[in-house]
């Protein structure tokens, strides 16, 4: 499983991935240049979740500026289905 940035799409739908960086099969690896031709990879969504809170803080010194935010970053969990080579 692999947590990546919100890719806004529904828990139990299908994702493929169309450009491969590098693969290993039986024990060799290939990389591409920059991408594998032909080489397709397929999750599953599992879930939406979102990520810890991160605290900004502005401040400007003797201007009585100060703004605090919290920020939280929506997230994908999912799991690789297949792989076609």
């Amino acid at each position: 499983t692999r947590l990546v940035s919100d890719w806004s799409s529904d828990v139990g739908s299908r994702i493929k991935f169309g450009r491969v960086l590098a693969m290993k099969q039986d024990g060799k690896l290939t990389v591409g240049r920059p991408y594998l031709e032909k080489v397709n990879v397929e999750a599953e969504v599992l879930e939406e979740l979102r990520g810890p809170k991160v605290i900004v803080y502005k401040m400007r010194p003797k201007k009585h500026y100060r703004k605090k935010q919290g920020h939280r970053q929506d997230l994908s969990k999912f799991q690789i289905a297949s792989i076609e080579a």
